[in-house]
């Protein structure tokens, strides 16, 4: 995630010169990758592209809360862009298509990753006898259904 920001921010540095528009877009990409990454910090084993596992393991099961809670926070940082005096407030610049193009993919990369290592992941923890790892956390975490 640091490294798609920080592309964004080079990106706006080379564009537009040290200004608001080379923080709007490190901002920008930043929040848009923190959303994402809480789509895949979900699960360390189920990736969002797999409606269930081949070995017959069930899909992730679907989160209204969080759904609600990343539309929410896209539409909120959608109108501190869209709304001048929110833009104002935040000290923001506006963007253009282009602009809009960097940040999706310096969001979207670090989620890809992330995505496309989970299987890769299992694999390895499961070759070295590690079936049920301790989680990285427990306040508030439930284990998923067996």
């Amino acid at each position: 995630m640091s490294a798609g920001a920080l592309g964004a921010y080079g990106y706006g540095l080379m564009r537009y010169g040290m200004g608001p528009q080379a923080g709007t877009l490190a901002f920008t990409s930043l929040t848009t990758g923190q959303l994402l990454h809480a789509v895949t910090s979900r699960s360390e084993t189920h990736s969002v592209f797999h409606r269930g596992r081949a070995d017959g393991e069930p899909a992730l099961p679907a989160n209204p809360y969080l759904q609600t809670a990343l539309i929410g926070s896209f539409a909120a940082q959608a109108l501190t862009l869209i709304v001048p005096g929110l833009r104002h407030l935040l000290g923001l610049a506006p963007l253009n298509l282009l602009d809009g193009l960097v940040i999706g993919g310096s969001a979207l990369l670090p989620f890809m990753v992330n995505e496309r290592t989970k299987p890769t992941a299992v694999a390895s923890r499961d070759r070295q006898g590690l079936e049920n790892p301790p989680p990285a956390h427990t306040f508030g975490s439930r284990p998923l259904p067996a």
